[in-house]
């Protein structure tokens, strides 16, 4: 009697307690489902997933403890469908993105597939569509007022041209001035503080050797004066401007070309150089004392190397070298405050030339930054030391009436000063005060008395 009564009360429990457990079941069911669409709302990688989740969840709560099988999988595969039918009627717009498993996998357990590109990747793709879109409604769009409709020349024509054709004036936001090539001249002064502190940081015997290069270069250009220029005699009587302006022209400029293009140490265009190295704190004293006796010297050596060889190689006739001396002379008779202030003028355009040549990123745009100032202190006759360092003694080996202490005096020593001061003050320390350290100091002293 204990034996049956144990039975019926062990079954009662049994029975309660399986239904307890597919109340539990049914409740976990609902709440992850709807806990899985809306973390599929928020990105959707998770709603295959959360599809399958949905229909597992529910062959759980619907399950009983006796359940075969093919009754587990004929209620999971319910349960998925409903979950993905659900997720594509809230979603439709992501509901092509993804997918659960395909036919053929009906037998096994349901798991997410994802059969298109990740989402980071079509998130770039609608990106790159929005961006074209954007672009065909500006091109589609009324042209903006800065844009010209004028018709091409040579055409007439009093319709306007269509918005494809229309060309953004000059100096408008669609098309800013744009001067290619050139740097601007903040830049180009940093380019030559740059190029002051390479000078400044190389060895001696570079420095040296790069210092007879540029004596020679310039001799070169000199030469060629002297072949062209000097010798055009009839033409100074009938037309001195054009004699002049022929042997400014055709000459010197080919020389500082070959020192700026090839590289060289030439003095006068360190006179510049080297100062805003010093003023910018890229380069010492010392540096910059060195740089200038090296380069001087190197560059006399090499200019008087080279007058040796064109003596020697009798380039010159007789006839040939009635110009050449007669400049020769004229260059030694200039008073010494006129040699002077030559040299200063001189100097001031040799500067400009090297500045703009720097600023230049093209050889075109560096020999038209050289030929002009170049061409018009020759032309005008203005006194430049290494070129003189090979046109003097030059014109002394072709029979020029000139002692070596009248070139020195009357000529070199004069002229190196004009030049000198005139680097230093007209050029580089001028465009110190304007786009470096100098110029900061002094804007310092001015705002003190709101100037």
């Amino acid at each position: 009697m204990r034996g049956v009564t144990f039975a019926m009360v062990w079954r009662s429990v049994s029975q309660l307690r399986a239904a307890t457990v597919s109340s539990q079941a049914a409740a976990y069911a609902t709440g992850n489902s709807v806990q899985s669409l809306t973390r599929a709302a928020q990105w959707p990688p998770i709603a295959a997933c959360s599809r399958s989740v949905a229909g597992r969840d529910g062959m759980r709560a619907t399950t009983p403890a006796t359940a075969t099988w093919a009754q587990l999988q004929r209620q999971g595969e319910a349960g998925r469908q409903q979950g993905h039918a659900k997720f594509s009627h809230q979603y439709p717009q992501r509901a092509g993105f993804w997918a659960t498993s395909s036919d053929n996998n009906k037998a096994e357990s349901p798991r997410c597939h994802i059969h298109t590109q990740p989402y980071h990747l079509l998130e770039q793709q609608q990106q790159q569509q929005q961006q074209q879109q954007q672009q065909q409604q500006e091109q589609h769009s009324a042209p903006d007022a800065s844009l010209t409709t004028a018709a091409p020349a040579g055409i007439a024509s009093s319709s306007p041209l269509p918005s494809s054709q229309v060309t953004p004036a000059l100096g408008s936001p669609n098309n800013p001035v744009n001067i290619s090539g050139v740097l601007s001249p903040q830049l180009a002064y940093s380019k030559a503080v740059e190029t002051g502190a390479y000078k400044a940081a190389t060895q001696t015997w570079k420095t040296f050797l790069l210092a007879n290069l540029a004596g020679v270069y310039v001799g070169f250009g000199a030469f060629l004066a002297f072949t062209v220029g000097a010798n055009l005699q009839e033409m100074a009587v009938s037309n001195p401007g054009l004699q002049k302006f022929l042997y400014g022209a055709i000459g010197l400029p080919a020389g500082l070309v070959m020192v700026l293009v090839c590289g060289a140490e030439l003095y006068t265009s360190n006179t510049a150089l080297m100062p805003v190295a010093f003023y910018e704190k890229k380069a010492s004293l010392q540096q910059l004392l060195q740089n200038w006796a090296i380069s001087y010297g190197g560059n006399f050596l090499g200019a008087l190397a080279l007058v040796g060889l064109v003596a020697a190689s009798g380039a010159f006739s007789e006839a040939a070298a009635v110009g050449p001396c007669a400049i020769a002379e004229y260059k030694c008779h200039h008073t010494w405050l006129q040699a002077l202030t030559r040299g200063m003028l001189c100097n001031w355009l040799v500067c400009i030339a090297v500045w703009q040549a720097n600023a230049a990123s093209t050889l075109g745009g560096k020999a038209i930054g050289v030929w002009l100032p170049i061409s018009a202190f020759v032309s005008m006759g203005l006194e430049h030391c290494v070129a003189n360092m090979f046109m003097i003694p030059c014109g002394i080996s072709l029979g020029a009436n000139i002692t070596t202490q009248e070139f020195l005096v009357n000529n070199l020593i004069p002229v190196t000063i004009g030049n000198t001061l005139s680097g230093v003050l007209f050029v580089g320390t001028a465009y110190s005060l304007a786009y470096g350290r100098l110029g900061d100091r002094v804007s310092k002293v001015f705002a003190k008395y709101g100037l």
